[in-house]
């Protein structure tokens, strides 16, 4: 057989994989056995189990004669949104494909459902994963399960990721047509934009994930550009959690203030900006006054920035408590 004649053959199988399992979804399928048009449940659940058997071999196949046609297929159906539940089981072994697109395609593709049995192996996903793509991509999965719990595991691997990935060059050795199917464009501060949707992600596992953070600045020996990233998902946390209800943070963010003040020890001028800022949202969560921020702005061995900033956070915590009285 040609290779045009297999994509042929897969493309038809793809056809009756996807149509059918749709119909299903919106119970208007009829299935035909023996001739005669039925819609009893069992029948029913026979062709979903069918239409995904296809579509995992349809799938399977474009992924050994044309990875990049697999790829924009998968892609192609999170468009279909959640009509494509049914398709589930065909559709999250390709998070374990071997080619990136193909990954960051079923990402996108599951993500689509919004159902919550994405979750776990997207979790899985980005603990193993090495290509800032498929990450930034996972990343969403932080936002559509906002508050679920499970998404505090992957808190950890998300902290070490920020530092073992060269978001930069993996950026730079992206082609045209690498660039148009991920839809990342050529910004500067690459690994600023990439560190920082982590620690928004991070956030929005909601509080369970504080004690992961704790331990990370807690960390004597850890690195600081991710004790700094910590600092900033622990202001976000706060800062999620008051606009969200407020209720049950302020005797943890008492406990944290502490901590984040020895942060402010750090010879490293961002260090100390994102700490400040985290300092003035978890000040307000605690419905604490910082009067360390005043000697942190009158201290001349510091950066007229960094002063500028302590000086700002203090007045904005006494406002901001002020008008909680």
């Amino acid at each position: 057989m040609t290779r045009f004649g297999t994509l042929t053959f897969f493309a038809s199988i793809f056809v009756l994989g996807y149509s059918c399992p749709n119909a299903v979804a919106s119970q208007e399928c009829s299935v035909f056995v023996a001739g005669s048009d039925v819609r009893a449940n069992r029948e029913a659940e026979n062709a979903t189990e069918l239409a995904n058997l296809t579509m995992f071999v349809a799938l399977a196949g474009l992924e050994q004669i044309h990875p990049d046609l697999c790829a924009r297929t998968i892609k192609s159906l999170a468009d279909c949104g959640t009509c494509i539940d049914p398709l589930l089981p065909s559709l999250l072994p390709f998070l374990k494909s071997k080619h990136t697109k193909i990954r960051y395609a079923t990402v996108t593709c599951v993500l689509a459902t919004k159902n919550q049995v994405v979750v776990p192996p997207i979790l899985e996903l980005i603990k193993k994963e090495d290509s800032a793509f498929v990450i930034d991509e996972s990343l969403r999965v932080f936002f559509v399960f906002e508050g679920n719990k499970k998404l505090e595991s992957a808190v950890e691997a998300l902290l070490t990721k920020s530092q073992t990935i060269n978001v930069s060059a993996q950026s730079k050795g992206a082609t045209a047509e690498d660039v148009l199917f991920f839809g990342w464009s050529p910004v500067e501060r690459i690994e600023s934009r990439f560190k920082d949707r982590i620690a928004s992600a991070i956030a929005k596992a909601g509080p369970g994930c504080i004690p992961v953070l704790e331990r990370k600045l807690k960390d004597k020996k850890g690195e600081w550009q991710i004790k700094a990233l910590s600092v900033v998902a622990l202001g976000r946390v706060f800062e999620r959690e008051m606009t969200s209800n407020g209720n049950g943070v302020e005797k943890t963010a008492g406990k944290l203030l502490p901590l984040l003040l020895e942060q402010l020890d750090s010879d490293k001028e961002s260090m100390q900006i994102v700490t400040l800022r985290a300092i003035e949202h978890v000040a307000i969560a605690a419905g604490k006054k910082v009067p360390e921020l005043a000697s942190v702005s009158d201290d001349l061995r510091r950066t007229d920035v960094v002063r500028a900033i302590a000086k700002d956070a203090s007045l904005h915590i006494e406002l901001r408590l002020s008008e909680k009285k």
